[in-house]
């Protein structure tokens, strides 16, 4: 981790973001093109194993250690300094302007971008109440329920340990590597949490900044793109978790790795064209804290539950048909938002995966999830048939066999048999999107990939969350993503995609 001079500096416990890290450039990529533009940024095997042994890390030196070649494999990615500049600058962010219109979003990022912890503690208070005295007193109350809750979920773990050996059956790996991902997933809540509770002592100062920036806005409402006093006292009293739902970023990239012959994950060479990375948040129902608000808006509380309870119990069902509608709605517009930052990238082969539709749908009433999936797969169905996006051919990842067949159930029910007024073909699979997208690049097709994320990426621009030391549970889809691909270059530090002006859209 560099520091912001440069140097090596230690995580300020006042900033930190649980096990979040950092990332500082000791030069911007315009002061380094313009010293050098043909400098080469290299990786391969060897380059990986010098890193690896700098920081102690044996590798390919004796016995029982993996062949370095086996590992990453024998190509090299290579691009130069100039390139990576060319690719930062293609970022842009695509906004829904009834939610975020652009002025807006470009000066709450200038705050939430520069107050990390900050903003992603409070990530689920309405923007308007952020910094309130109360608000204080309820995250705090918030936080501790949270550690109680782990700590009582944790415990039930460590009393049924289990253990795997080489004698293990695959059963019973399978029911270690579930019990050791939930032990981690827990632990880490209780970090973080007890992180925020000691960030609390320093917030005062940050609390009167904020509350002065929703007073400028309100004043001054017309300059932050809002029509009248409803629609930013409407934003104002939603909150950055609803928020990230109604964004888009996107920036051209390469991937460094391919799948070609059944090698997965292994080093390649850039593509014949760079792809094009669009990241968006789907509806969260899977965290705690944003799963009391989003859950509320649109289903029922269940009689049965208690509040020593897990959240998954919570919500019983649909609140009724306009709930159903408005979330319905919702999704709609998050994925005008992507095809319109994919259309203004000159995406021709956008391959997708399942948003929202993973761990997102954790704790949403059983009754309620097949509506829930529908929605997401007929919001695409019906974008497809009502504009020319540009798009030769949608490639839609549903997800395992049962979301295939449901997804290709909802096209069918939208659009008919034969795809009757769809502007271009819808292919449903189950094939890996990364390594789709990394093959049509490769023959030249101007193709995307769909990077599922939440606000801490697009409102705050920590996209890669745990990229660089996430294992288990915090190694998933973003961290691979991100690990394997150039996409690092919009975070923020590298990056002023989210606050130049210039640079933000509207749908």
């Amino acid at each position: 981790r560099k520091g912001r001079g440069g140097g090596e500096e230690e995580e300020d416990e006042r900033t930190r973001i649980g096990r979040l890290p950092d990332v500082q450039l000791e030069k911007s990529l315009e002061e380094q093109a313009a010293e050098d533009p043909r400098r080469e940024l290299r990786i391969n095997a060897e380059t990986m194993m010098e890193t690896m042994r700098a920081q102690g890390i044996r590798c390919g030196e004796g016995e029982g250690e993996e062949d370095p070649l086996a590992v990453w494999g024998s190509c090299t990615f290579s691009m130069t300094v100039a390139e990576a500049r060319d690719l930062e600058a293609s970022g842009r962010v695509v906004c829904d302007p009834s939610a975020f219109p652009p002025a807006f979003y470009t000066s709450l990022a200038a705050l939430t971008t520069k107050h990390v912890a900050y903003y992603s503690d409070r990530r689920v208070q309405a923007l308007a109440e952020i910094g309130k005295p109360e608000q204080t007193i309820h995250l705090r109350s918030m936080l501790e329920e949270c550690m109680k809750r782990c700590m009582g979920l944790l415990q039930d773990l460590l009393a049924s340990p289990k253990e795997v050996s080489e004698k293990s059956t695959s059963e019973e790996v399978q029911e270690y590597e579930k019990w050791a991902y939930q032990k981690d997933r827990y632990q880490g809540k209780l970090e973080s949490a007890e992180i925020s509770l000691k960030q609390l002592e320093h917030a005062p100062q940050i609390d009167s900044e904020h509350q002065a920036f929703i007073e400028k806005v309100r004043r001054d409402f017309k300059g932050y793109g809002f029509k009248d006093e409803d629609h930013v006292n409407r934003v104002l009293a939603t909150s950055l978790n609803e928020l990230s739902s109604s964004v888009c970023q996107t920036q051209k990239g390469y991937f460094m790795v391919g799948g070609a012959e059944g090698v997965s994950n292994q080093l390649c060479g850039k593509t014949e064209r760079p792809l094009t990375f669009l990241t968006a948040a789907g509806i969260d129902f899977c965290t705690d804290l944003s799963t009391v608000v989003e859950g509320s808006k649109y289903f029922t509380v269940s009689a049965k539950w208690e509040a020593t309870q897990p959240l998954r119990g919570k919500f019983e069902d649909w609140k009724g048909p306009r709930e159903k509608t408005d979330f319905y709605e919702r999704v709609k517009n998050l994925y005008k938002c992507i095809f319109t930052a994919a259309e203004v990238q000159g995406v021709t082969h956008p391959c997708v995966l399942p948003m929202g539709l993973g761990v997102f749908l954790d704790n949403v009433p059983e009754k309620c999830r097949d509506e829930v999936k529908r929605c997401y797969f007929r919001a695409q169905v019906e974008l497809l048939q009502e504009k020319d996006w540009g798009f030769a051919v949608y490639v839609l990842n549903a997800g395992p066999p049962c979301l295939v067949s449901l997804a290709k159930k909802v096209v069918e029910e939208t659009a008919g048999t034969a795809g009757e007024g769809l502007r271009c073909p819808i292919v449903v699979h189950s094939r890996d999107v990364k390594f789709i997208a990394v093959s049509l690049a490769s023959m030249g097709y101007s193709a995307a990939y769909l990077n599922p994320s939440d606000a801490i990426a697009v409102l705050q621009g920590l996209i890669g969350y745990f990229w660089e030391v996430g294992k288990g549970s915090c190694y998933v889809g973003e961290e691979d993503f991100v690990a394997t691909s150039t996409a690092i270059l919009s975070r923020t530090n590298i990056s002023d995609l989210h606050t130049d002006s210039s640079r933000v859209l509207s749908t």
